[in-house]
Parts: C-alpha cells; structure tokens; sequence
C-alpha cells in the first residue's frame, strides 16, 4: 500500500529511537510522563476504531463455536496478551510507589488492567472479524484503512 523506499523503515527506527533516548536523557519523570501519554493515546486510539467499527460489524461474519468448558484457553490468551502489552516488570520497579501494596493496591489495580485489556482485545477481535477487514482483494485495497 505505502510506496516507501525499502531504507526508509531505517530511517523511521531511527526517529523512533532518537525521541526515546531524548525522553530518557531529561528525566525519569519526562520519561514516565511520555509512556503514559503514549498509552493513554493507545488506548483512545483502540477505543475510537472499536466505536467506529461497530456500524459495520455484520454477525454473520462472526462464527463462535466454543461450549463454557473451552472458555479457559481464550482466558489464558486474554492474560497473556496483557502481560505482553505491559509486561509484569512494570508492576514491580512501580510496587514501592504504592500506598498501600500489601492490602489490595497492587490486586485491584492489576485485575482493573487485565478487564481493560481482556475487553479492549475481544473489541478489537470483533471489530476485525466483523467488519472483515482483514480480507484484501484487488478490488478494495482500503479495506485496513
């Protein structure tokens, strides 16, 4: 789709690269700061094209075969999706900077996460599926667009 010279993917590393070390070099805070910009625009961003899918999602496109005794590998996908967003590093180098660990800080905040995540996938997974905008044919080229 994009007509890009092939060492231009370089070139996009390297501004990647460069505004992440420039974040780094003026502070923890700056840094701390940007990644939660970052994924707070991540998450509108996931928000935003589940909404604007939704006039399209046609249910004939969605096929569940799944009984409740299968319902565990989805759940177990879900979870390690979340891990693999936000990792659980994150979670310990930020356990200090709790009021209260030991009670239910760090519980409540991680299960907050893992529904948001959980629901965020299976939005998005609906709207791909749904709209099948992940079927490309020479007719319709804009169809991830």
């Amino acid at each position: 789709v994009f007509t890009l010279p092939a060492y231009f993917s370089y070139v996009i590393a390297l501004i990647i690269l460069s505004i992440s070390i420039g974040f780094n070099l003026y502070g923890l805070q700056i840094s701390g700061l940007f990644q939660i910009c970052i994924g707070v625009l991540t998450f509108i961003i996931l928000i935003v094209t589940i909404i604007s899918s939704l006039p399209y999602i046609e249910m004939k496109h969605i096929n569940v075969h799944i009984s409740m005794q299968k319902i565990n590998p989805i759940l177990e996908a879900s979870l390690l999706i979340f891990w693999s967003f936000f990792g659980w590093e994150a979670i310990t180098s930020l356990a200090p900077e709790f009021k209260t660990p030991r009670k239910r800080n760090i519980i409540l905040s991680t299960g907050f996460a893992i529904v948001i995540i959980g629901v965020l996938y299976i939005g998005i997974a609906l709207s791909v599926i749904g709209t099948k905008s992940y079927h490309i044919n020479a007719d319709n080229t804009t169809a991830l667009v």
